[in-house]
């Protein structure tokens, strides 16, 4: 073999050599670019799936929190609706105690009183101090008893009681004036 034809082997087997090696640096590339385009599909993907996770638990802690809210909201409602009530159940114990008994309207109790039960043979009328004190009633014994007003007509021989309290009244109130204030405050000022 001949220098000559040495040198175009070699220069044969260097472009087929370079050939080779841009084959393969093109497949590389072409490689490469598949796999960075793999990885950003999958990367977007993910961030895809934790977003759609971060919105759906935002959206869970939004309905909780919100829930809990309202449950605040309406426990300070009620709180403050139940001290209410409490305020104006004082203030109408305050202002029973203040007021006396009416000799007119002790005589209308003992009447009635007398009627449903049956005409006693002894009856007692409690009544709070002051009034004890500062009204009369013919033939019945009067007694003194913790009350903020009005009488309890008692048979004794019977062991039956008449209560015209105002203590017991104020008692028969309070219900009704839950379910007014529930009524007119709660329904009409629900913001």
């Amino acid at each position: 073999m001949s220098e000559n034809t040495l040198a175009k082997l070699f220069a044969e087997i260097e472009a087929k050599l370079q050939q080779r090696l841009q084959q393969i640096d093109a497949e590389g590339q072409s490689r490469l670019e598949q796999v960075e385009q793999e990885q950003k599909r999958l990367l977007e993907e993910e961030i895809q799936e934790q977003t759609q996770a971060n919105t759906t638990l935002l959206q869970r802690l939004r309905g909780r929190t919100e829930r809990e809210l309202e449950i605040e909201q309406q426990r300070r409602i009620w709180t403050f609706q139940a001290s209410c009530i409490r305020y104006l159940l004082v203030q109408a114990r305050e202002t029973l105690q203040k007021r006396t008994l009416a000799q007119k309207q002790l005589d209308a109790f003992v009447k009635e009183a007398k009627a449903r039960l049956g005409n006693p043979g002894h009856l007692v009328v409690k009544l709070k101090a002051d009034d004890a004190a500062r009204l009369k009633t013919k033939g019945i014994r009067v007694q003194q008893a913790p009350l903020l007003g009005g009488a309890i007509a008692v048979d004794v021989q019977r062991g039956i009681e008449i209560d015209g309290s105002w203590e017991q009244r104020l008692e028969a109130l309070e219900p009704k004036l839950w379910q007014q204030w529930h009524q007119h405050v709660c329904n009409d000022h629900e913001d």
